[in-house]
This record gives C-alpha cells, sequence and structure tokens, in this order.
C-alpha cells in the first residue's frame, strides 16, 4: 500500500490555487467536477455539487483541493466537507478484500465500494478511531508503465532496418521551418534515436528524452524520464524548438507532456507534434497494444490551443518524401486511398505511405 494524496477542503478556489500553484510550485494535473450521484453515495454528502482540482509536487506526490459549491454555508465540524485538511486516500491492489478486512476489524465505512464518476477507481470511504476520513482507491485503469525491452523489441534492426528517411525527414523540417545551425532541439520519445542522428546531421544541438534507456543510445545525448507524469530533466526556457513523433498517442492523459513542453521551450520556440492519423489508420490503430490515445487534424490543432501555443496549425503529412517536393503526386495517392484497404500495409512504401497518414501540428510559443 502507498499513500496516494491529501485532499483539503476549501472555500474558495481561484484565491487558493495561487498558492499552491505559483508560491509553492505545485502543477495543476486535472480539474473536474464530479458527478453529484457518486459522491452522495461515497461520501454520504446529499446534493453535492463538488469540484476537485489535483495538485502535483515536482516529486510527484498529490494534493488534492475540494471545493463544495453546494455547501458553503454548511460547514460543519465532524463533516467530510469542512474547511482544513479533508481525508488521507491510500492506493490499494484489491478494495473489496481491504473493504471485508477493517469490516471485520470494527472500522467505520462511510460507504462500500463504489466506482469512480469517471470509471478508473473504485473509492471506499472510512474513517479512523479520531474521526479522520480515509479514502481507500483500487486503480481500475492502470498509468502507463515501462515496458521493459520495448526499444530494442519494437524497433529491433533485424525487424526495422535503419533507412535513411530520418534523415530525409529532418532536413525537410529544417528548411520548411526556417531552423538554424546550433539551434537546441529535444526529441521526446527518441526510440531509438533515429532522428536524433538526423537532426544532428543538420547541425542542431540534439538531445533526446525517453522513458526507457537503450543499448541504441550509445553515443548520443539521450535523458530518461517519466513524460506523463513527472517534470522533465531540463531547465525552463532551454530549447528552440521541441519536437515529438508517435509518442503523444502512447499516453492516457497529454496533459503533463504539453505543460513540460511549453515550460522548457524557448520564448518564439517551435513545438512539432507527429501523430498517426485516426481517420486513415482507424482499422489498424490499436495493432500496437501500447497506442492509448488517437487523435485528428482537429483534436491536433486544439490541443496545442488549449495549452497556450500561438500561431497553431495542423496539417494531413504524407511520409512519403517524393511528395514533399512534388505535391501535385498526391493525387496519386488519394488514388491508392480509395483502392487498397488500410489493413493491406503494403511492402512498397509508396502505397503504404500513401495510405497510412500522419498529422503534423506545430505552433510556437509566445514571446
Amino acid at each position: 500500500m502507498k499513500l496516494r494524496h491529501v485532499g483539503i477542503v476549501v472555500t474558495n478556489l481561484d484565491s487558493i490555487i495561487p498558492l499552491y500553484r505559483d508560491l509553492l510550485g505545485l502543477k495543476i494535473i486535472k480539474r473536474m467536477d464530479e458527478g453529484n450521484e457518486f459522491i452522495e453515495k461515497v461520501c454520504g454528502v446529499k446534493e453535492a455539487g463538488l469540484t476537485t482540482v489535483k495538485m502535483a509536487t515536482p516529486d510527484g506526490d498529490i494534493v488534492e483541493l475540494l471545493y463544495y459549491r453546494s455547501h458553503l454555508s454548511r460547514h460543519l465540524s465532524g463533516k467530510i466537507y469542512r474547511p482544513g485538511f479533508s481525508h488521507i486516500a491510500f492506493t490499494v491492489k484489491d478494495l473489496e478484500a481491504k473493504y471485508q478486512t477493517l469490516l471485520k476489524a470494527g472500522v467505520h465505512f462511510i460507504s462500500s465500494p463504489t466506482i469512480s464518476f469517471d470509471h478508473q477507481a473504485k473509492v471506499a470511504f472510512c474513517q479512523d478511531s479520531q474521526g479522520n476520513f480515509i479514502e481507500l482507491v483500487e486503480e481500475l485503469k492502470p498509468k502507463t508503465r515501462k515496458i521493459p525491452g520495448y526499444i530494442d523489441t519494437i524497433y529491433d534492426e533485424k525487424v526495422r532496418p535503419q533507412t535513411s528517411y530520418p534523415f530525409q525527414l529532418a532536413s525537410y523540417l529544417f528548411h520548411r521551418f526556417g531552423m538554424k545551425g546550433g539551434d537546441r532541439l529535444l526529441d521526446i520519445g527518441c526510440g531509438r534515436g533515429d532522428l536524433v542522428k538526423g537532426f544532428l546531421s543538420v547541425g542542431l544541438d540534439t538531445w533526446g528524452l525517453d522513458r526507457e534507456r537503450s543499448r541504441m543510445h550509445i553515443g548520443l545525448q539521450v535523458k530518461y524520464g517519466d513524460i506523463e507524469t513527472k517534470s522533465f530533466p531540463f531547465n525552463d526556457e532551454e530549447f528552440d524548438v521541441i519536437f515529438s513523433k508517435s509518442l503523444v498517442e502512447h499516453l492516457f492523459d497529454p496533459g503533463n507532456f504539453m505543460q513540460e513542453c511549453l515550460r522548457i521551450l524557448k520564448p518564439g520556440g517551435r513545438i512539432i507534434l507527429m501523430t498517426p492519423d485516426w481517420n486513415s489508420q482507424a482499422k489498424i490503430f490499436f495493432d500496437d497494444y501500447t497506442h492509448r490515445q488517437p487523435y485528428t487534424m482537429i483534436a491536433v490543432r486544439d490541443i496545442l490551443k488549449i495549452f497556450g501555443f500561438q500561431e497553431v496549425s495542423s496539417e494531413i503529412f504524407y511520409q512519403l518524401p517524393i511528395l514533399w517536393k512534388y505535391s501535385v503526386l498526391k493525387i496519386v495517392s488519394q488514388i491508392l486511398r480509395l483502392c487498397v484497404p488500410v489493413t493491406m500495409k503494403s511492402r512498397i512504401k509508396f502505397i503504404r505511405w500513401s495510405i497510412e497518414l500522419m498529422i503534423l501540428g506545430t505552433a510556437i510559443k509566445e514571446g
């Protein structure tokens, strides 16, 4: 069992969030209005109107601010919606078993195990002998976890031999977006490092970030960390360009990823995101079992806007260098998409990459 989070009831979110966020350095990772029926059942609060704001310390510890909109004038001692310390929460592996064990020991429960509003957890509240509230949580939807050997297995050179494509793509993006030699670029989710090498070849000071170490990173500037939930191991405003290809679709929640990209990007710096196009790849998207979240062109555009980037654009992108030079040939690709099913996965590159399209989104950090 591990400590999950500490909850604090507040009477005004707008006035207290700046203390935790701006002065104490916590980051908002999730804000949501909880369902009234769920809160009434699990906390015993009738006609509840609750907004929760989860905030994380740099080490990943969570503080939860709870704003009971419907009970502002009824804050009473001994109630779960009273101001101040609210409850302590623990993650458990088997909530039903823990519930039965504690019941037999005489522990008072406010509720039996109940599925959460977002269906990601099973929750029960009880009280200790001093009346402090304890929340027990069993996670139903696992967080993204490190998959041992993913890079060396999925990107084994015998299965996916290295090609010139990463160098061609790096050169194309370098010239298209007006990068300069010596610019500092970070490739997030760099895999085996093919595009790190590609951007190095055009004169960029290139770094990689991945969650998994690989023998393929030898000789490259690569750092490691939990991209989905932790702070990136880089300073504020350190990079001129943030690049990420085929990563964001692997994340349950892209919030931390987007916030960290904004933090480490210099004012005026550019972010470039590439992800599979759901509209063209829906039938094969989940062939990669590590895929979590599909995106459309509109979704990529909106996520960049929501997290504060400027000059946002998104487009359908063909992974065929010949089309970058001779765009008129896209007509041939469009005809192929009508005739050849995406599930075919042709070994002929022009056919396959005419059918399996990507989305390219890009934006600038204000400054």
